[in-house]
């Protein structure tokens, strides 16, 4: 993981590229903003976008109650958390067993709660990571 920047904030921020160039360890000038140009469809888009450049997907888990907020099975993996940030926006940092590692927002404030877990899974063993 090398920690990389998001250099757009507020509702056109990049925290999420961001995220994924710091785990992937690439550029961010390279990966779109998904959650900026396709709203609706984000979770698609990054998914095709990972799949076809890297031989990956996201599996997004989200908490379905209070007492239930950390996906138990995790071991030293690096993955994407997000939820609300003290700036009003959704934000996503860099977490490894459920513990921030990197958060791209100069302030590195972090979220104010997890909403959403996304981890990396391999779906084509012979794409570059």
């Amino acid at each position: 993981m090398k920690p990389i920047a998001q250099t757009k904030f507020g509702k056109q921020g990049d925290c999420f590229p961001a995220c994924i160039a710091s785990v992937l360890e690439i550029p961010l000038e390279g990966i779109p903003n998904f959650c900026v140009e396709f709203p609706s469809e984000w979770h698609w888009e990054v998914n095709e976008w990972l799949a076809t450049n890297h031989g990956l997907v996201l599996l997004t888990i989200t908490p379905w109650d209070q007492d239930h907020v950390f996906p138990a099975f995790v071991a030293d993996t690096y993955h994407l958390m997000s939820g609300p940030s003290e700036r009003g926006f959704t934000h996503s940092i860099v977490a490894m067993n459920g513990k921030i590692v990197h958060d791209p927002h100069p302030s590195g404030y972090g979220l104010i709660e997890v909403k959403e877990w996304d981890f990396f899974v391999v779906v084509d063993a012979g794409k570059k990571l």
